[in-house]
């Protein structure tokens, strides 16, 4: 892009922030495709692009000098290559293949927080309850997870609580991650980041659906002043697209007629001589016309002040603004001595925040219009992502990542590799010259030698049938100068050039990491010492391991994008949000507009492929089984096709369900220790009553034998009397 003047940055404080300022701001910043840096990364870029495709012969001091002689007479060299490049670029794309980033969001808002304290204190008045009455107390322990304390309570939900909110988050990244076809995404974004040093993702918002697609490096631009690898304090950022004429005519319905004109005689005589530097890279542009997006950080003043949340906390938010909802009879007094300095001892104060504005347009250099720029949207961007911890930087909806970025410059894992592949190219020609030069080998007789008699078809005939050869030495002087022979094929110095061409490979190999233990192409490996191979893949995985990382803070940025901008997204279309999450995710989601603003951080785990990961699992399963953390049921619904996460759901859940096995025989054994001592007691009491009983009917033995006795003494004396 080449401007015909270079515009200065509008003023941000003073100017109107209408049509023209968006305009002259997007000039302003497209500026920097003129950038020196900019231009050696396009260029580096292309070179090692052609590299990677095989149209390695490009450069100019690898034609001509090479070529031709110095006369201007061809030398008899072909252009052969022996591609390293491309091995390089497939080593990290089939890793890329193989890997799988499993991504989950974990709110980290103080809604979250509130929540999980709700649920918690739900649960231990559940539990009171359930203490207060033992007839409806088991059934409240089947139906909630509650135990006899509060302090039990409390363990079993640290266990098992799962915040509703992030489960629905995970269904929206599932979701996104299907419609935006991330795996595909993952890879080419291995191609870019390996060939260019940068991965580029772009979300856009298309009909209230989330759209995401990886860009290409040479059409995207950014301020050369960032310090961050991922670019995100870069203060302005855009790319640039071929748009077919429909297509911009479909999307931006207000343009006027003399702007359809221009756009539409610029896609039929595609005609216009910026497009000169692009052409051998952008080959099907014909019929399409060049859209420029730029988004920049603009500081729009705010009203700002502390009030009480509807969770009773104090927040610093926007007042009398329309995407508040709070004005100045909400204000509170600053909670603490550093939000009173951060708002002079006063209850409001004007505050410069960062928003996020934007500007599509065709700039009038390209398409010749002579009303000037033709913009096709401008304003504050409605879907930037923001925080609500830290309202003061907005994200751009590009995510970046870099393999080596210091000062603007930006490296690539093959850069050093494109000078030793050229020499690799240059000696493979040589070769193939002095080979397509060589001749056979043979014997030289001299004519003077030679018998008349026989002739030089009897000398041939002689010679190849190996018998003697009778020559004449007199008129030679003696038989070197008579007989000798000459050889032209292929000789040592030719194949030297084959030796080089080896050490030169395996100093490619050694640059970038990628080297024969790695890929499994070693020469006789089984003559290979284990040690070596070993030492080769631990130095090769160390090299790479830059690359991989990078990659990884790629997807893990792209999640971000999902569950930040993916939610505000589908949450203004609530038909589509409870097919994706269910009607209660999609409750959850849209039910105030608080929960559109909270924040979630996703955590990524790099993981192997579905096949290494299902006998990993399977392999788990067996010691897991062995050391009794499992059970048979669950072993088997889990075998062949289980993944980590799944086994460790299944070990909590058998866990919980052992100690809750264990409290119920506990309680068990205590009921039956119960009934034993009451039987034991009640056999106790018999056995006491029984000793009683008898010990009555002894007393009324005794007393009835006293009795006796005293009866037969009456008697005895009564008798005496009666005889006297």
């Amino acid at each position: 892009m080449i401007l015909t003047s270079q515009p200065l940055r509008p003023n941000r404080l003073i100017d109107n922030k209408d049509k023209e300022y968006h305009s002259r701001y997007a000039r302003w910043a497209i500026a920097a495709v003129n950038h020196p840096l900019h231009r050696l990364f396009v260029n580096k870029s292309l070179i090692n692009w052609n590299f990677y495709k095989n149209e390695q012969w490009i450069l100019e001091e690898d034609l001509a000098p090479f070529f031709l002689d110095e006369s201007g007479d061809p030398r008899n060299r072909i252009r052969l290559t022996k591609n390293v490049i491309r091995r390089i670029v497939e080593q990290y794309r089939g890793n890329a293949v193989g890997m799988d980033f499993t991504a989950r969001a974990r709110s980290n808002s103080y809604f979250a927080i509130n929540r999980r304290e709700e649920e918690l204190g739900r649960l231990q008045f559940i539990g009171k309850l359930a203490a207060m009455s033992p007839v409806i107390g088991e059934d409240l322990k089947q139906r909630y997870p509650i135990g006899d304390t509060p302090e039990e309570t409390e363990q079993i939900f640290e266990s098992i609580f799962k915040d509703e909110y992030e489960k629905d988050i995970n269904n929206l990244l599932a979701y996104c991650e299907n419609n935006i076809k991330i795996n595909k995404l993952k890879v080419r974004a291995a191609s870019w980041l390996a060939i260019t040093g940068l991965a580029v993702y772009k979300a856009i918002e298309q009909n209230l659906e989330y759209m995401g697609s990886v860009i290409d490096p040479v059409t995207f631009f950014f301020d050369r002043g960032a310090k961050e690898p991922d670019l995100s304090d870069a203060s302005y950022m855009g790319d640039w697209y071929y748009a077919d004429a429909a297509s911009v005519f479909e999307r931006h319905k207000e343009l006027t007629h003399d702007e359809r004109t221009s756009i539409e005689k610029y896609s039929t005589d595609y005609s216009s001589p910026l497009n000169n530097l692009m052409n051998s890279y952008f080959q099907t542009t014909q019929g399409r016309v060049p859209v420029y997006e730029v988004y920049w950080k603009d500081l729009e003043e705010q009203q700002w002040g502390y009030v009480m949340d509807e969770f009773d906390y104090p927040l610093l938010t926007k007042i009398n603004h329309e995407n508040s909802d709070y004005t100045d009879k909400d204000l509170i007094d600053p909670p603490t001595q550093k939000a009173k300095d951060l708002l002079n001892g006063k209850k409001k104060e004007n505050i410069y925040v960062d928003v996020l504005r934007y500007c599509i347009f065709i700039p009038k250099e390209e398409v010749g219009h002579r009303g000037g720029d033709i913009v096709l949207e401008y304003g504050v961007y409605p879907w930037a992502e923001t925080n609500q911890i830290d309202p003061w930087n907005v994200k751009y909806p590009y995510r970046c990542s870099t393999w080596v970025y210091e000062r603007g410059e930006i490296l690539s894992p093959i850069d050093d590799a494109i000078n030793p592949q050229r020499f690799i190219n240059r000696l493979m020609s040589v070769a193939e010259s002095q080979i397509n030069n060589a001749r056979g080998s043979g014997t030289i007789i001299a004519k003077q030698a030679i018998d008349p008699q026989i002739g030089e078809e009897g000398i041939n005939s002689k010679i190849n049938r190996g018998k003697v050869v009778v020559v004449d030495i007199a008129r030679t002087g003696n038989v070197n100068n008579t007989i000798g022979s000459y050889d032209s094929t292929v000789g040592a110095g030719t194949m030297v050039y084959f030796n080089i061409m080896q050490e030169m490979q395996r100093s490619i190999e050694d640059i970038t990491g990628v080297n024969e233990g790695m890929t499994g192409s070693l020469q006789k490996p089984e003559q290979q010492l284990v040690g070596v191979l070993k030492d080769q893949i631990q130095r090769g995985s160390i090299i790479q391991e830059p690359f991989y990382f990078a990659l990884s803070e790629f997807m893990l940025q792209i999640y971000q994008s999902i569950a930040s901008l993916g939610k505000m997204i589908y949450a203004e279309s609530p038909r589509r949000l409870a097919i994706i999450t269910g009607d209660k995710g999609a409750r959850n989601i849209i039910i105030t507009k608080e929960m559109r603003l909270e924040d979630y951080t996703i955590e990524l785990a790099r993981t192997m492929s579905d096949e290494n990961n299902r006998v990993y699992a399977d392999n788990e399963l067996i010691k897991l089984l062995q050391l009794g953390m499992l059970d048979d049921i669950r072993f088997s619904n889990l075998w062949s096709r289980s993944t980590p996460e799944l086994i460790a759901l299944a070990v909590r859940e058998y866990a919980r369900e052992k100690v809750e096995a264990m409290k119920q025989k506990q309680k068990a054994d205590a009921v039956k220790q119960e009934q034993m001592a009451t039987a034991m007691q009640d056999e106790m009491n018999k056995q006491e009553m029984m000793v009683e009983d008898d010990k009555l009917r002894d007393d009324i033995r005794f007393k009835e034998e006293q009795q006796g006795k005293i009866d037969q003494i009456i008697a005895r004396e009564a008798a005496r009397k009666d005889k006297k």
